[in-house]
């Protein structure tokens, strides 16, 4: 931290002691009957070394006070220098008085005022001592505040990135056995649904790289990741599209979709024996864009319950980068279950890499 009084401050610390010294060779002036000359002279050689001695406190301040913090002894040091300061700048005007205020008059004058100087000098500068330790708690509290936003900042980071490559592993294990199934089954079809999920997974890294992409990436990975649930369901999975194609360019965070069409999966096909019919219906507006992915459950069979990545996850993705709750709303009604996803334009989010 630089010195707090500098630049405009300083002129206007100057400005402070100048307006010191005239009331104080005023004052002299009508109590004690000096000329002007004295007066004032007497007032510069008071007050000048003594806003020299403010201005070197601070490094007192600085230097005893450390990163410590505040203790009894800092502040006994620091008042300590105060009065020890005050005392020298008295010995200094005492000194120079003398040298023009000759004789008996002059004498007395000095001496009477020698314990007053150091007492109003002690307190001038435990004043100044005040305003240096409001300005280095002020400053102390800017950068804790600026460290826990870093902070802050780097474990939200942090965190999203675990959840986002959360969902790889997730969708990796469900995969799996569904390749170790159809490797008995029908070996054809595993051959092709290892070459889909390596066309998935290529896909999936680049957009890793970065963290929104266009609604049109998104959707495209989305197609590749339900072509490998194609080769696993057949004709069984059904899908019906209504995408607003004006909505396509529009920024969405990367691989914020698969786990909802995973979860659609899970219990729509799952849990049913016929064809299922998955519905993706999206608008946008200037605020954002809302994302509507709907699928037939039987709400009266018992679901097997997962860990609860998936749709937890995309709320928390969203909630993270967005700072706004509820991003991610769930409707169940007529045996449909259906998952809204309101994805912010991206000028309203408050997401700290967008700073």
């Amino acid at each position: 931290m630089q010195h707090p009084i500098a630049g405009k401050a300083l002129y206007l610390y100057l400005l402070v002691w100048s307006l010191i010294i005239v009331i104080h060779g005023l004052l002299l002036h009508q109590l004690y009957g000096l000329t002007y000359r004295i007066s004032f002279s007497d007032a510069l050689l008071y007050y000048v070394p003594l806003s020299g001695f403010g201005l070197s406190l601070y490094y007192l301040v600085r230097f005893f006070r450390g990163a410590g913090g505040l203790a009894v002894n800092t502040i006994l040091v620091h008042l300590i220098g105060a009065a020890v300061l005050a005392l020298i700048n008295t010995m200094i005007w005492k000194a120079g008085s003398e040298l023009w205020m000759e004789g008996p008059y002059g004498a007395a004058f000095v001496e009477s005022n020698l314990e007053w100087r150091l007492v109003s000098g002690t307190l001038l500068l435990v004043i100044i001592l005040l305003f240096y330790y409001l300005m280095d708690n002020l400053y102390r509290l800017r950068v804790r505040e600026t460290r826990e936003k870093s902070l802050e900042a780097l474990l939200r980071d942090t965190e999203m990135e675990m959840l986002r490559f959360q969902i790889n592993p997730h969708f990796v294990f469900n995969s799996l056995n569904s390749i170790s199934a159809l490797t008995m089954e029908n070996p054809e079809r595993a051959q092709e649904m290892v070459i889909r999920l390596s066309d998935f997974f290529r896909n999936a890294l680049s957009a890793n790289r970065e963290r929104n992409h266009s609604l049109r990436e998104e959707l495209n990975q989305i197609d590749l990741y339900l072509q490998i649930e194609r080769v696993r369901f057949g004709e069984r999975l059904i899908l019906e599209n209504e995408i607003d194609e004006t909505c396509l360019d529009r920024q969405v965070p990367s691989l914020i979709l698969q786990p909802v069409y995973e979860n659609a999966i899970k219990y729509g096909l799952y849990e049913q024996l016929e064809a299922v019919e998955i519905r993706t219906h999206v608008t946008c507006s200037e605020a954002g864009i809302q994302i509507s992915v709907s699928n037939p459950y039987d709400s009266m069979a018992e679901v097997k319950k997962g860990r609860g990545i998936g749709l937890k996850n995309v709320r928390s993705r969203l909630e993270l980068m967005y700072h706004i709750p509820d991003l991610v709303t769930i409707e169940k009604k007529k045996n449909h279950f259906t998952v809204h996803i309101f994805i912010p334009a991206l000028d309203e989010a408050h997401h700290p890499a967008d700073r």
